[in-house]
Order: structure tokens, then C-alpha cells, then sequence
């Protein structure tokens, strides 16, 4: 980077004549532009690319001019804004067709020899003829044909049209495209995320070739629907970050998990069949002896990751000479199923309970924790309200299509191990441990003293001796008989009251009461 501003500093000073610049070509003729543009060369020449910006885009808003694009990527590499300067070259090449000057083109093609970090983009779309302005810097006029190349974060984007303006903040993130819609009467923005896919094709072992092709047609047939494919290395980094959800593929909840850890909107799941696995029984017979077969079975699963289902899915087959279409044929079916998934009515569920805090499960899947909401798909569901502690309550919901239902759950308390049980457990336990180690106690103490053969083998005699372990015994017995007696005695004060909970039913219907 370093080396090629140098370059290009170089060829500021040296090559910046005001009859040289090829892209300036076409644009003298009008006085008050050709002041401007002059303005802006000599601020080149100073180093001062801020002053330089300011006439070139004077000049462009007054007469909006491919060639000062070209200039406004020459203020943003002084600006070291690389990747406006990227930006605005490449628009002026698209603009400018099969006429753009070799010059420029070894330029571009100087800057993406060293591309800058990972960013993203953002499409503008409005009134024809108003200027975009990103972080008060001037990108061009409506309608800009592409997206504009934006760092990832948070950008100040503006639309300016006759002495009319409406601005907006946006938040971008890498890899990612957003939308947003201006416009001026009234002024208003509306700023759209371009959803992302989480594409898996499976199994791992398929062909490479092949493989690659099928993420190639797929990636052209997601583009088509104006969203974009998790990139490969998003991919790489979920793998190494959880490689456990990766082996539950086939399950909702794994598949959720990974499209909110990218920030998908949806996972595209594609599996195939090559071959004799991929042909029926009756398929398989009638080719019984005959040579391998070219034949492909596939299927797709399109998983909405906000509402944590399938919202689409389609399986389709080719034999010999239809496998030739294979790919346009996968294309048009990733499509149906995007555009089904898109198009799928669905409602809002905001859940609440008492207490606060319960896990909310729809359908057996986990979708929320109270006090939150989840989207999902009209029909009748399945709704769990859990918390440790506490019955569960269950209950079913119909969703309505665009309606916001609340659901609300009234748990009540689980009975704790009363401390009487308890209780009950351990006196009898002390009771009978006090009375062993009484027994055990006084027997040693009874039999100290009294004489012993000294060993089995010898026929003289040895006073035994009890007395230690008698004595600790018999303590032990003692305290164990005296916790016992001070239970039985604090059962028996406790006697008279006691609490009784009814296990709920789906109403959360509790009983109390004393006897």
C-alpha cells in the first residue's frame, strides 16, 4: 500500500498537466466547470486533497461527468481512503466502457494488486439525478448502476437533489449487502439488510469439480433472488469455532444456530445422490447388468433462521441425457424455494410470563426466554413456558398472517422437599447409628481388663484393653442418640402444620392448605 502511494504521489506531481489526464479529456469546454477542475489539479499539486475534493465535486454536481469520478479516486488515494479510491475507479471504467484509457486501467489494476481488508456494500437506490454523498464525500448521481464499496461500520449516507436532502445512518456489516431507498417527498430512508444464505452442499466427498460448479450455479440463482452466499471463509471460521453443530446438520435447531453465527437470514442445504444410489427400484432392475449409470438425485432444504424452520424444500432427480440440464434445472429450484421462503405468511408471538425468566419452547424448539418475541409461521403452534422450579405450563396458539399475538404464562411453584421429611430421615438415621455405636461402646468397655490370649499361637494371656475405643464409641453413640432426641422433639413441635401443593394442570391452577 505504502509503495504504491508513493507511486502515485509521484505521478501527482510529475503527470498531473492539465491537457495529460486522459480522463479530463471531453471535459473542458464549459467555463465554470473547467475552473473548478482547474482548481482541484492545483490542489493535487499542493498535496491538498480536501480542497481538491471540494472543486471536483462543485464540478460534478454542476455538470455530472464520468472523467470526475476518476479525479475524486485520485483525492481519495491522497485521502489514503483506498477503498473510495477502488469505488469511484471502478464506476468510471463501468461508465466509461470500451473507451477508458490504458493509463487508468494499469492504475486500478496497480491498486488491486494490494485489495484492502474484507468490506462491504450498499446499494442506493432513488430519485435519477440525485447525489449520493457517503460521510459527506461525494460518490456519484443517481441511479449509480452498482453497489458502492463501503468499509464495514457505521456510514452517513445522503441524498441531495434540487435544494432537497434526506440523509441517513446505516450500519454495515463485512461481507454483507444492504439497501436503502430515498426519497424526497416526503423525505424518507428505509434502510434493508440483502439476506444471506448459508449454503452447504453434501456430502463432502462429492466430486470437486463438480462440486464447485453447483456452488457457482447456486451463487448465481441466490444472486438472482438480491441476496448474497456466506462467504467461504465466514464458513471456515464457523467450522473451527463449533465443529459439533456441523454433525447435526439434519436438525433445525443446529442449522439455526449456525445462520444466526453468521448472520444468515437463511440455510441452503443441498444434498446428493450420484449413481445407483440415486435411482428407484424399479430403476435399478430394469438397468440390472447394464453399465453405470449417469444419474444425479437431489434435494434442498431452505431453513428460515428468524422463525428457527423449514420454510421450503423440493427434491428432484435426472437420468442420463436430462443430467445435462442438471445445473439450470438446481438453479431454478434454489430460486422457487428462495422466493417461497420469502414469501411464506408468518406472525409475530411476544411471550411473557409470571414469573419472569421461562424458557419458551414452540413446537419443541426452544424460541425465546421471557419477556421476548419470535417469528413465526401462520398455523396452529405448540407453545412450553419452563423454568427450574416451577410446573410447566403449555398451551396451543393459532398465528394469524402479519398479527402480533402476545402469549402469556402463568407458572406456578414446584413443592420443595419439606424440611419434615427431611428431618424424618435423619433422626431415625441418628437413632439407630447412636444405638449401634452405644452397643459397641459399652460391650469394649465391659470386656476391659479381661484376659486375652496375647496372640493365636501363644498360650499366655493379656489383659484386653477397651477402654479407647469403648469410649470414643460410646461418644459417638451419645451425641448421635442426643441429635436424634432433638429432632424427634422439633418434629414433634412442627406437627401441627403442614403445606400441600396440587400439581397444575395447563391453567396453572394451584391449591393450599393447612391440617
Amino acid at each position: 500500500m505504502w509503495r504504491f502511494l508513493a507511486w502515485f504521489a509521484v505521478l501527482c506531481y510529475s503527470q498531473l498537466a492539465w491537457a495529460d489526464l486522459p480522463a479530463l479529456r471531453g471535459l473542458i469546454g464549459d467555463h465554470k466547470q473547467s475552473a473548478l477542475i482547474e482548481q482541484g489539479r492545483q490542489a493535487l499539486q499542493r498535496n491538498d486533497p480536501a480542497t481538491a475534493i471540494a472543486a471536483f465535486e462543485d464540478a460534478y454536481r454542476y455538470m455530472p461527468r464520468p472523467g470526475l469520478l476518476y479525479l475524486l479516486g485520485r483525492a481519495a488515494l491522497l485521502e489514503q481512503r483506498q477503498r473510495a479510491a477502488l469505488d469511484l475507479y471502478r464506476r468510471y471504467i463501468e461508465q466509461t466502457g470500451e473507451d477508458v484509457e490504458p493509463e487508468i486501467k494499469a492504475e486500478q489494476s496497480q491498486l488491486l494488486s494490494n485489495p484492502p481488508p474484507v468490506g462491504a456494500e450498499l446499494l442506493v437506490v432513488g430519485v435519477a439525478g440525485g447525489f449520493v454523498t457517503v460521510d459527506g464525500r461525494l460518490v456519484g448521481a443517481l441511479p449509480l448502476g452498482t453497489a458502492i464499496q463501503l468499509d464495514p461500520g457505521s456510514h452517513q449516507i445522503e441524498l441531495t437533489k434540487d435544494n432537497r436532502k434526506v440523509s441517513s445512518q446505516v450500519t454495515l456489516a463485512p461481507r454483507r449487502t444492504a439497501e436503502i431507498r430515498f426519497t424526497l417527498k416526503p423525505p424518507l430512508a428505509v434502510t434493508t439488510l440483502t439476506p444471506a444464505v448459508l449454503l452447504f452442499v453434501e456430502p463432502t466427498s462429492l466430486e470437486p469439480t463438480f462440486a464447485t460448479n453447483v456452488r457457482k450455479h447456486v451463487s448465481e440463482a441466490v444472486t438472482l433472488q438480491r441476496a448474497v452466499i456466506v462467504s467461504h471463509e465466514q464458513q471456515a471460521m464457523l467450522l473451527s469455532s463449533d465443529q459439533d453443530l456441523f454433525r447435526c446438520l439434519e436438525q433445525a435447531s443446529c442449522q439455526e444456530q449456525l445462520g444466526q453465527k453468521s448472520q444468515a437470514q437463511y440455510v441452503l442445504r443441498l444434498s446428493f445422490e450420484q449413481g445407483a444410489a440415486a435411482l428407484s427400484v424399479p430403476e435399478l432392475q430394469m438397468r440390472a447388468g447394464q453399465k453405470p449409470v449417469k444419474a444425479y438425485r437431489y434435494s434442498a432444504t431452505v431453513l428460515d433462521v428468524e422463525v428457527g424452520e423449514i420454510a421450503a424444500s423440493s427434491t428432484d432427480s435426472c437420468v442420463e441425457s436430462q443430467c445435462s440440464k442438471l445445473m439450470g434445472r438446481l438453479s431454478d429450484m434454489v430460486q422457487d424455494l428462495l422466493r417461497t421462503a420469502a414469501n411464506k405468511p408468518r406472525g409475530t408471538l411476544h411471550f411473557a410470563s409470571v414469573p419472569a425468566g421461562a424458557d419458551v419452547m414452540v413446537d419443541g424448539h426452544k424460541a425465546a426466554t421471557t419477556p421476548g418475541k419470535r417469528d413465526a409461521f401462520i398455523g396452529p403452534h405448540d407453545i412450553l413456558f419452563q423454568k427450574p422450579g416451577y410446573y410447566p405450563y403449555s398451551l396451543s396458539v393459532l398465528v394469524e398472517d402479519n398479527k402480533e399475538l402476545p402469549v402469556h404464562g402463568l407458572l406456578s411453584p414446584m413443592p420443595l422437599v419439606t424440611p419434615s421429611r427431611t428431618r424424618s430421615i435423619l433422626k431415625w438415621t441418628t437413632l439407630g447409628v447412636g444405638l449401634l455405636a452405644t452397643a459397641a461402646g459399652a460391650t469394649l468397655l465391659g470386656l476391659n481388663g479381661r484376659p486375652m490370649a496375647c496372640s493365636t499361637d501363644s498360650t499366655m494371656t493379656c489383659p484386653f484393653d477397651g477402654r479407647a475405643g469403648g469410649a470414643a464409641l460410646l461418644t459417638v453413640g451419645t451425641l448421635s442418640l442426643g441429635g436424634s432426641l432433638a429432632l424427634f422433639i422439633l418434629d414433634t413441635k412442627q406437627s401441627s402444620g403442614s403445606q400441600v401443593v396440587a400439581a397444575p394442570g395447563s391453567a396453572g391452577l394451584s391449591v393450599t392448605g393447612s391440617f
